[in-house]
């Protein structure tokens, strides 16, 4: 085998490998915190900050190395016994906090645990990167690019393979064994040391067998996460990971280890599927979001409904309400339409082939509180403009939001006054009944809107309804002294409350206040960071480092250094805030994250591999500070940019960033190879920097900045990052 044929078919696997592992531990991680989106912050952390703590120990030693292919042939081989095992992880984190897998842990434990797992990996893969880089042997610049190129290929392959293939039809355990098969054979065919091919030879006859059992080894770490629940069926969809738990005859759908519904519980749909309707005076068109079907539709029948229309997004949910839970769904009434579609896009563009606008008389969101980006995206004033148009004269919004409680912590009502605040920017009329659950009512026209529990007792003898439970126990359980308590509480909150909007999702920091609250944990990350952020002081301590950057840099070469890693830190910082702004700004316009999340953050590794190179193929034409400045502003400018290059097309605004990521990091390895530093020692500090930006920024992004600034702010904040840089670049040469 050709040596440089060989080189590039290592680089690729690494790449390759990386990037699946990477996608699958985040998947993982996000089923295992509920959903929440924000979890990748802590994947990334967690793997980009090791994986630069190891770009830093192997550049210490890379360049004094006799043989750097047996170096990193070990490290490759201990990659590939990480994956799998990190995997396994993943399944023991609820147990070794001693929760079952639908417990609820704050955000900050959350984002310490996925820190955690993917620390040992990230690791491994830092080291073996920074090795690798001294395999040509040409102790050049172009040595980096080369190894960085091929890695984004790999990357690539991967990212693609992971999206298309095996998130649709194999266990993100099966798939982690597969990885490390295909870089232990590929270690094995191209390492030139004997020892080290038998051993990838042995790694991999381990290797092939466990991906046979690992069906049967997923199944039974499944069972014991669910243990005292009663897990029936279990199912990996594009959306989500759904389980069904049997209780005593009662069929419990979780989604990402969250409760969707059960059936039958007959009388806990009665609320839900009347309350609304009752709010109408003859409501014809009804449409409801998300939820159980059947539990609804069998309160639905005999009430002279024209059209029910259910919108829900994961077919998966469906099927497994069709086939295992105790469902009417083989036969549906010819009134009936499911629609396997995001709700939101429903809403906004209507009944195909009937109607555009106004289709509606009543229209039920049935979805969580708004902790996850996927979920807020319900509770925004973008959304509830939609509706409006989306409604009848006369037509009913709801919304319907967890139980009620006797006593309300300040979390619940800043939540819940922040939603009647943005109900109340769009519908004049709003309403909130505190029943079983929290049920906001918002109509353009006043109409039947009461708050009267006897009205509503009324409302059913007349329309000839029976719903025993709702009467006898809802409405007259309720007293209306409890109703106006919380309706004054929470209309006083509103008042000095911030509107929800798509840019800066107010609500969905809000319930993630709610979701720590809960928790119980007494370290509540939000709550402090919120009480802490400072601009002022956060300024003044940039200003601080870049003073001391100035004072530091008398030498050349040490100047060369600083301007480097304030360079790399800032593209680091900027690019992977970029990515998880783009994420969840992803989430909350479209609706799915698991599908897509491969193809996005593909596409910034085969853009940074691109740049790389083109700085490579440029470099005769690109002379002096202006050719790092450069390319740091349009960074700076093309962050600003996000959401009108997203519009057009996620990947390619994440392909971009990637673009001018990897030119930057080629153009910053070169100047350090040019003051006489070996590549092993610039491998390691510019992968570090870089790297280090990115952990950084990939905690600050999903832990402060999105759910504290909003979307917006935290893009602005990654380009005043790379402002910073250009400042120090310009003082020190």
């Amino acid at each position: 085998m050709k040596a440089s044929f060989r080189l590039h078919v290592l680089f690729i696997a690494m790449g390759f490998a990386a990037m699946a592992a990477q996608i699958l531990i985040m998947r993982r991680l996000i089923v295992c915190f509920g959903g929440n989106e924000l979890i990748s912050g802590g994947v990334l952390a967690g793997w980009l900050g090791f994986s630069g703590l190891g770009n830093l120990i192997a550049g210490k030693f890379a360049d004094r190395l006799r043989d750097a292919w047996r170096s990193t042939a070990l490290w490759l081989i201990a990659m590939a016994l990480l994956m799998p095992a990190t995997i396994v992880a993943t399944y023991f984190v609820k147990p070794a906090l001693g929760l079952a897998a639908p417990a609820m842990v704050g955000l900050e434990t959350a984002l310490i645990s996925a820190i955690v797992i993917s620390a040992p990996l990230g690791l491994a893969i830092g080291v073996s990167f920074t090795l690798a880089c001294k395999l040509p042997a040409t102790n050049q610049a172009s040595d980096i690019a080369r190894a960085y190129l091929f890695d984004a290929i790999g990357s690539g392959i991967g990212g693609l393979i992971v999206s298309l293939f095996v998130l649709q039809h194999t266990t993100a355990l099966q798939s982690s064994f597969a990885a490390s098969a295909m870089l232990a054979a590929c270690v094995a065919a191209t390492i030139p040391r004997r020892v080290f091919r038998f051993a990838s030879i042995a790694v991999l006859a381990a290797l092939i067998p466990a991906m046979w059992q690992a069906y049967a080894l997923d199944a039974r770490l499944t069972s014991a996460q669910w243990r005292g629940y009663n897990p029936a069926v279990h199912r990996d969809s594009l959306i989500a990971t759904l389980m069904v738990t049997d209780n005593r005859g009662e069929r419990t759908l979780f989604s990402d280890n969250r409760p969707l519904f059960s059936l039958p519980l007959p009388e806990t749909y009665e609320s839900i599927s009347l309350l609304p309707l009752l709010e109408h005076p003859a409501p014809k068109h009804v449409l409801m979001i998300e939820g159980g079907i059947s539990g609804v539709l069998d309160r639905w029948r005999g009430l002279g409904l024209d059209r029910a229309y259910f919108s829900r997004l994961d077919p998966d949910v469906t099927l497994l309400e069709r086939t295992e839970m105790p469902s009417h769904l083989d036969d549906l009434p010819a009134w009936v339409e499911i629609h396997h579609t995001d709700g939101r896009k429903f809403v906004r563009e209507g009944v195909p082939g009937r109607c555009a606008t106004a289709c509606f008389d009543v229209v039920i969101v049935n979805v969580s509180e708004p902790d996850t980006a996927a979920a807020d995206r319900y509770y925004t004033k973008e959304f509830f403009e939609e509706a409006a148009q989306a409604l009848k004269p006369g037509g009913v919004l709801c919304l319907a939001l967890m139980d009620t409680s006797n006593s309300m912590s300040k979390e619940r009502v800043r939540l819940l006054g922040g939603i009647e605040a943005t109900l109340g920017s769009v519908f004049p009329h709003v309403m909130l009944l505190p029943l079983d659950r929290y049920y906001y009512l918002a109509s353009a026209e006043s109409g039947a809107l009461t708050a009267d529990p006897s009205e509503l007792a009324r409302r059913l003898d007349e329309r000839h309804i029976r719903a025993d439970f709702l009467r006898s126990v809802v409405l007259a359980g309720i007293y209306p002294e409890r109703i106006e308590s919380a309706q004054k509480e929470i209309a006083s909150a509103a008042a000095g409350a911030s509107i929800d909007t798509d840019l800066k999702p107010r609500a969905y920091f809000n319930g993630l206040l709610l979701w720590e609250r809960r928790a119980g944990e007494g370290m509540p990350l939000l709550a402090r960071a919120g009480e802490l952020l400072n601009p002022w002081k956060a300024a003044a301590l940039i200003i601080l480092m870049m003073a001391l950057s100035a004072i530091a840099g008398r030498s050349r070469a040490i100047k060369v250094r600083i301007a480097a890693t304030w360079a790399l830190f800032s593209t680091g910082f900027a690019s992977i805030v970029y990515e998880v702004v783009l994420l969840v700004h992803y989430q909350m316009s479209v609706g799915i994250l698991v599908w897509r999340l491969g193809f996005i953050i593909t596409a910034f590794m085969v853009g940074a591999g691109a740049g790389a190179w083109t700085a490579v193929a440029l470099d005769r034409y690109t002379k002096g500070r202006w050719t790092l400045i450069a390319p740091l502003a349009i960074c700076a400018v093309y962050t600003l940019l996000l959401f009108i290059v997203a519009d057009v097309s996620a990947i390619a605004a994440n392909l971009g960033m990637g673009l001018i990521a990897g030119f930057i990091y080629q153009r910053t390895a070169k100047s350090l190879a040019a003051e006489g530093l070996g590549i092993g020692t610039v491998a390691g500090i510019v992968q570090n920097a870089d790297l280090w930006g990115a952990a950084v920024g990939a905690m600050i992004a999903s832990a402060i900045a999105i759910p504290l600034l909003g979307l917006w702010a935290s893009l602005v904040m990654a380009a005043l990052a790379l402002a910073c840089a250009i400042a120090v670049i310009l003082i020190l040469q």
